[in-house]
């Protein structure tokens, strides 16, 4: 009976027709089963005691495998029999026996991803980017980490190799923003922080791409003769509540603010994304503008007070305001001024390119959607939302050209040298943030 039972242990026939064995002779047959389900249990814990030994996990994988489909056998012909062991046996069913499967395919897609042949790593590649896509853990490991900036950046790699990269990338992230979405439809604060760090890492990416490193990294790109923001889809997702796309623009414009945290390539690639998102109505530029009249106000101020305090150090504010008469007697007077210590200037100047790109940004957006100065004095945040509701009109082929900015990330970080055109600039400096205020 025992040797006929083994012969099909594996038969999940075999052991429904045992069940109906057990009809008339009950007592062998559960005896026969109850022997092999015993010996099935202590292989499981023997094959546990073994599998720490070096160069026996995938065979004990594998045994553990086999163990367990037998035992589920039984299970479904035969429950009960398997109660005296259920205490030993649970602690072995919140295992995830898939992991060791799914490790096994992403090495062998590693592998063949460096085979000789292209077409094999091209495939071996493009299978990786569904495999990440649902395994999503994988695609922040190290591994994969190299293997993509390796292809993107190394001059030597293929074109082909590169494109599917940034499929494997963008199918990636679409599913990951899928997902995000769905998570966290009732929940504004963490989406809010997911755009805005999804936003930060395009600009990494972009970093990453930028054939050209001394050249300024912008946010937008052009389709069909259409400026288009690289973070349209994000926006897309979160724009039809208020309340959620006004906390990422919000984020995005804290940037500019005067503490200087963020560089000044990172600004632009920000000004440029929010100078063509896929704004729909008008309380959407119209909140933007809003918002950076009062940052523009705040930070702005206190540049210009910093910029004071170095070339008025102590003198009243009417003495300041004689000044403001002639720009050419001020721009001489205040290189007569010109301190001997000079370090606090250049990061006075680049704080107050913060306030510069937003106004330019405030002026782009008021041109492209034809917004008087009375609509923009008129708009209030705190309003219903009906009102502002009205679709947008917006004006073709406009371009967003920060040019200031983009020469001063083309000239790069290094110490300003001390001769009579770079005093100039950084008094210049004073004298547009003075212009703004």
């Amino acid at each position: 009976m025992c040797v006929r039972m083994i012969r099909r242990v594996n038969d999940e026939e075999g052991i429904k027709l045992f069940k109906k064995e057990e009809n008339s002779n009950s007592t062998p047959v559960e005896q026969a089963c109850e022997q092999i389900i015993n010996c099935l249990v202590e292989n499981v814990l023997r094959i546990e005691e073994h599998s720490a030994e070096a160069g026996t996990k995938q065979k004990c994988n594998v045994q553990f495998t086999t163990c367990f489909n037998t035992l589920y056998l039984f299970c479904k012909v035969k429950p009960e029999l398997l109660i005296p062991d259920a205490n030993t046996i649970q602690p072995y069913l919140n295992i995830k026996c898939s992991v060791s499967i799914r490790d096994e395919v992403f090495d062998v897609m590693l592998y063949f991803i460096r085979h000789e042949d292209e077409e094999v790593k091209h495939k071996a590649l493009a299978g990786l980017g569904f495999f990440v896509m649902r395994e999503y853990e994988y695609m922040l490991g190290q591994d994969i980490r190299e293997l993509y900036i390796d292809l993107l950046t190394r001059k030597e790699a293929p074109v082909k190799m590169r494109c599917q990269v940034l499929r494997n990338m963008l199918m990636y992230l679409m599913e990951e923003e899928a997902r995000m979405i769905k998570a966290d439809q009732e929940s504004t604060l963490v989406l809010q922080i997911k755009a805005m760090t999804g936003i930060k890492m395009s600009y990494r990416l972009q970093k990453i791409l930028q054939q050209d490193p001394s050249e300024p990294i912008r946010g937008i790109r052009t389709d069909d003769d259409n400026i288009i923001s690289l973070n349209s889809f994000i926006y897309s997702l979160i724009r039809s509540n208020r309340g959620q796309r006004r906390a990422m623009l919000q984020s995005l414009l804290n940037m500019f603010d005067e503490t200087g945290k963020a560089m000044l390539s990172e600004l632009i690639y920000m000004a440029d994304n929010m100078a063509f998102l896929p704004y729909k109505v008008q309380d959407e530029p119209l909140y933007i503008i809003h918002q950076i009249d009062i940052i523009v106000s705040v930070s702005g101020s206190n540049i210009l007070q910093s910029y004071k305090e170095v070339f008025f150090p102590g003198a009243a504010d009417d003495d300041r305001a004689k000044l403001e008469d002639d720009d050419d007697e001020e721009l001489n007077t205040l290189l007569e001024r010109m301190p001997e210590d000079t370090t606090a200037l250049p990061n006075l100047f680049m704080m107050s390119q913060g306030c510069i790109l937003l106004l330019m940004l405030k002026q782009h957006l008021k041109e492209l959607y034809r917004f008087t100065d009375s609509k923009i004095h008129r708009y209030s945040p705190t309003e219903q939302a009906k009102v502002w509701d009205k679709p947008l009109n917006r004006k073709a082929k406009m371009t967003f050209n920060p040019s200031q900015a983009m020469d001063l990330v083309r000239e790069g970080t290094q110490d300003l040298p001390q001769d009579d055109d770079t005093k100039t600039k950084l008094i210049q400096g004073y004298l547009d943030v003075s212009a703004l205020c």
